[in-house]
Order: structure tokens, then sequence, then C-alpha cells
């Protein structure tokens, strides 16, 4: 995982979503000398009303998030970035 780019993007069926755990996460992370996304962050709280019992994001906002983190992963894994 050595200065690999990561996205941190966690579900829960809570409202608060996995906001510990993303923090946590983060600081593994960087003990493996991971390079975490610093944006955008994506906690997805009370998943069971965005994500359907299929696995598809049905909430506009949050495939909007998930968009955009994996733009940003694309970015930094990119080849004209190196």
């Amino acid at each position: 995982m050595n200065e690999k780019p990561v996205a941190i993007i966690g579900a829960s069926r809570g409202m608060f979503g996995p906001v510990r755990s993303h923090m946590h996460l983060r600081d593994v992370l960087f003990g493996c000398n991971a390079a975490p996304l610093s944006r955008p962050e994506v906690y997805i709280n009370l998943a069971s009303t965005k994500i359907d019992a299929n696995g598809n994001v049905t909430d506009e906002t949050t495939l909007t998030y998930l968009k955009t983190a994996v733009e940003e992963l694309t970015n930094k894994v990119s080849p004209r970035n190196r």
C-alpha cells in the first residue's frame, strides 16, 4: 500500500454513518504509508433508505458523492498525474 491512493467510503444503517470507522481506517492507512484522499469523505448514513436490496444506490445526492470520490481517486492514479 506504500504511497497508493485510497478512497474511504462507508455506509451504516445509523444516523451518524461510519464516521468512527473512517477515522480509525485513516489512521491504519497512514501507518501503511498509503495516501488516503482527504476529499471527498463519503459517509452514507441511513443506508437502507439510500441503497436498495440489490445494492443499487437510489439516492441522487449519495450517487453524486460516490461519483466524485471515484473521479478523485481516478485522477490520483492516472498516469498523467505521476
